[in-house]
């Protein structure tokens, strides 16, 4: 620790109370301590594993034991919250329905951002061969990610970006019953924060011939461009309830969920 402690404790708490405000306001803030947690194996692994298990132990668990407890209760009050009514239709296997294809949209609309709505129905929420195939491709990516973990600075930035993409879509993703609709791409801004980052490491790294093959920085740069000119145009949706009501409407005409909004 290079910080003196009186430093050390004034960032900690001004952190600890940001987190509890962010709690307050977005759900999907209770990802946080985990997010650290894979920071500090992903970024800070040589110095996490130079102090040995107990020296690990204190690393990623015991410095970060007010944010895991805050984080429970938060949990414990969200699942208190949920009435019956709201439990009894979905079940484990539509969670988990929810879960894959959420994984699968937030996924392909990074890739691929067109077709885009203010409100997806909970009836449009399935599995599919397509569905299947983008999970595949996302697991292997993140199996061989892992497995290069130790010998690979890009396998580390890689395993980086694809776990916090599932940490921080985990609150949202379904798991957790959170209303009428499948998904929202509003949920997906914070998790895609780590993409934008990689498009930016990986400009790095083939600058300073790291990386030779310019084909990925390329292929990342194209999904950040589309996916920004793609929000900025979707942002005319959200200008009134005039408009964000009728483009529901016009997208989905047979489903009623959004009536009861």
């Amino acid at each position: 620790m290079t910080a003196s402690r009186s430093t050390y404790l004034k960032t900690y708490g001004w952190s600890f109370l940001f987190f509890v405000l962010a709690l307050m306001s977005k759900s999907m803030a209770v990802s946080l301590p985990l997010s650290l947690m894979l920071f500090d194996v992903c970024l800070r692994r040589q110095q996490v594993t130079e102090q040995g298990v107990a020296g690990a132990i204190k690393v990623l668990f015991i410095e970060k034991l007010p944010f895991i407890l805050i984080m429970l209760i938060a949990m414990a009050v969200t699942l208190a919250t949920q009435s019956a009514s709201e439990y009894a239709p979905v079940g484990f296997v539509g969670r988990l329905t929810f879960f894959v294809a959420g994984i699968e949209h937030y996924a392909i609309s990074f890739v691929l951002p067109i077709g885009l709505s203010p409100f997806y129905p909970a009836a449009i929420a399935g599995i599919n061969g397509f569905g299947v195939l983008t999970l595949l491709l996302f697991g292997s990516l993140l199996a061989w990610s892992l497995f290069r973990l130790a010998n690979s600075r890009i396998a580390q930035a890689v395993s980086l970006v694809l776990l916090f993409f599932l940490l921080s879509l985990a609150p949202v993703s379904g798991l957790v019953p959170i209303g009428e609709h499948a998904f929202a791409d509003r949920y997906s801004y914070i998790p895609l924060v780590g993409f934008y980052g990689m498009a930016g490491y990986l400009w790095a790294c083939w600058q300073q011939g790291v990386l030779r093959n310019p084909l990925p920085v390329l292929a990342l740069l194209v999904c950040c461009t589309l996916l920004s000119l793609q929000s900025a145009r979707y942002k005319q949706v959200w200008r009134n309830d005039l408009d964000f009501w009728s483009t529901i409407v016009e997208e989905f005409p047979t489903q009623a969920a959004f009536v009861c909004s």
